[in-house]
């Protein structure tokens, strides 16, 4: 029986396992989710440039026509986003072999201290070297290069 896509998702955090196809699937999908978060904001912004023409700059636009429940619900939607692109990435790593949520979590602040110590750039370029690690690096990768080493 093929497992649910919200279970495949957010479920099994601890223990799940995530293959290559798999994984290239679902982050292209939140990728998709995020483009249409992001356009649906931007439109919203360009609406209410168009009915206030006198607002002074863009960051005054943005503020004014993001009020409300509009904030929290693109707040909302770019934390469920990014947690579930976090669990994935972590069932990958365990399906590689590796430590899900540790290895996840160092790759993470290893991303920030790029971001903040040398460039926004660089962090973009790292998380893309990451991703393409997670993508194309078989199942199991590790766990046989450990395996045989220890029977040497």
């Amino acid at each position: 029986m093929q497992p649910r896509i919200g279970q495949t998702l957010w479920g099994e955090t601890g223990s799940g396992q995530l293959a290559r196809l798999p994984f290239l699937v679902f982050t292209m999908g939140l990728l998709l989710l995020l483009m249409a978060l992001g356009y649906a904001i931007s439109e919203r912004v360009r609406h209410y440039a168009q009915q206030h023409p006198t607002a002074p700059d863009q960051l005054t636009e943005l503020t004014a026509a993001l009020t409300g429940p509009g904030v929290i619900l693109a707040l909302l939607a770019l934390l469920l986003i990014t947690l579930t692109g976090l669990n994935l990435m972590s069932k990958r790593l365990r399906h590689m072999g590796l430590p899900g949520w540790p290895t996840t979590v160092a790759l993470c602040l290893l991303t920030i201290a790029i971001g903040y110590g040398w460039s926004l750039p660089g962090a973009n370029g790292f998380q893309l070297l990451v991703w393409l690690a997670l993508v194309l690096t078989p199942g199991q990768w590790f766990r046989h290069q450990s395996s045989s080493s220890a029977n040497k």
